[in-house]
């Protein structure tokens, strides 16, 4: 009996040693509630992954984003944690409502005025075409989500929007490495859970943080076996748009899926390479690596090498496998007219940009899923094409204010027969 009253006891003075230690970082470190419902809580190590902490964590989305978060100079999100005017759940009779679900392309990744992306020009458009129609264009994109994850916003809010039109736009995170699938990650409902309470204290972030500093190294490895794996593999991404097309029937909409035109010519970055290391003792492990961020060059949406050809080819000697780095030195041979060592080393760029062969895997069975269901197709690849130019983007897939134009008069067009060239693009 005695031995049972210590035990609780000691829990009861440890509970209130955290408690104590929770109180005091909430006062004297108050930075720390920056992090707090975090779902990527090392997210802002780098300008790219500035949108991550406002996103939180979902139960049943993995993340969402949060209500009224500030986003851009001076921008928020709506209510409900979209980058997309309010709204609500019930639509006004006689209007025509069309959501859009995807990720950040759709939601402007880079685009800092939301009046130029492509879900508000066609409002615009629409509603100045018919006046005596109103159109709503509900924006329900959230950065990072892959199909798997709009197949399940099908299941909640899309389904209680009524939605005419049902625009799925989806295929980039999906073909991105990551150590486990997302409908894996979704069943892991207990370890999320834990994850998610612990995101909200003071103290987890706080001796996070210093483990980031003292003992994690900055391309930390992982195990051998890890698996490393795509977010949506190619036949998970063929069932989540077959089922979003037969939820957008059920609930009267006409499905519009859209494929996925990247940056041309210049090595895609944002998926990163699988990387097996031997150390000396022989013993292998498995790195994830990051191809946009090098010794603090950026280059996710770098048109020329940053730097030094000599910090360049410091970089090539490390990192031999990494396409853009080939590519760069292509354009240091061809500004000193060495046109045979460019070509070498633009072929060489080509040859290991293997993620520009599988957005064209993925952009297929975005094809194959139209056709053989019968939905809308806004194959946007040959239309980016016909422009040829770095201007359509921000980075490697993500339009900027030209490209939202684009795909704005092509959509237009698709539901309304008109000519694609109405809507006016920006600089």
């Amino acid at each position: 009996m005695k031995g049972w009253w210590f035990r609780v006891a000691a829990l009861g003075v440890a509970s209130l040693i955290l408690l104590a230690g929770e109180g005091v970082l909430r006062i004297v470190v108050p930075e720390l509630g920056a992090m707090a419902r975090q779902f990527r809580i090392n997210a802002q190590k780098t300008d790219a992954r500035q949108y991550s902490v406002v996103k939180e964590p979902d139960p049943y989305l993995l993340w969402h984003l949060k209500p009224g978060a500030p986003i851009f100079q001076g921008e928020t999100l709506n209510s409900r944690g979209f980058r997309s005017p309010e709204f609500t759940t019930d639509k006004t009779p006689g209007t025509r409502r069309i959501v859009v679900i995807g990720d950040s392309r759709s939601f402007g990744f880079g685009v800092p005025d939301r009046t130029h992306l492509y879900a508000d020009r066609m409002a615009a458009f629409l509603n100045h075409l018919t006046p005596n129609t109103p159109v709503e264009v509900i924006n329900l994109s959230v950065i990072g989500y892959s199909s798997f994850q709009g197949r399940r916003l099908m299941d909640t809010l899309v389904r209680d929007l009524a939605p005419d039109i049902v625009i799925a736009w989806f295929g980039f995170n999906d073909l991105l490495y990551y150590h486990i699938m997302d409908h894996d990650a979704a069943a892991a409902r207990f370890t999320r859970a834990v994850r998610d309470g612990l995101n909200q204290l003071y103290l987890f972030h706080g001796l996070q943080r210093l483990v980031w500093k003292y003992a994690v190294p900055a391309d930390r490895p992982i195990a051998e076996d890890q698996p490393i794996v795509r977010r949506v593999p190619a036949e998970h991404y063929r069932e989540n748009l077959l089922d979003i097309v037969r939820k957008s029937r059920r609930i009267g909409a006409q499905p519009i899926l859209m494929t996925t035109p990247v940056r041309p010519r210049i090595p895609l970055v944002l998926n990163s390479k699988k990387r097996i290391v031997t150390a000396g003792d022989g013993h292998k492990t498995a790195h994830l690596v990051t191809q946009y961020e090098f010794d603090s060059f950026w280059l996710m949406d770098a048109t020329e090498f940053p730097g030094t050809e000599e910090a360049l080819r410091r970089l090539l000697d490390q990192h031999p496998d990494i396409a853009i780095l080939h590519y760069f030195m292509g354009l240091f041979n061809e500004s000193r007219g060495d046109a045979e060592a460019a070509a070498e080393s633009f072929l060489q760029a080509a040859r290991l940009d293997d993620t520009r062969g599988t957005v064209d895997q993925y952009n297929k069975i975005v094809r194959d899923v139209a056709r053989e269901s019968d939905a809308t197709l806004v194959d946007l690849v040959p239309i980016f094409s016909n422009y040829n130019r770095y201007g359509l983007f921000v980075d490697d897939c993500h339009p900027g204010s030209n490209g939202h134009g684009v795909i704005a008069s092509q959509v237009i067009g698709t539901i309304t027969g008109i000519p694609s060239q109405v809507v006016e693009h920006h600089d």
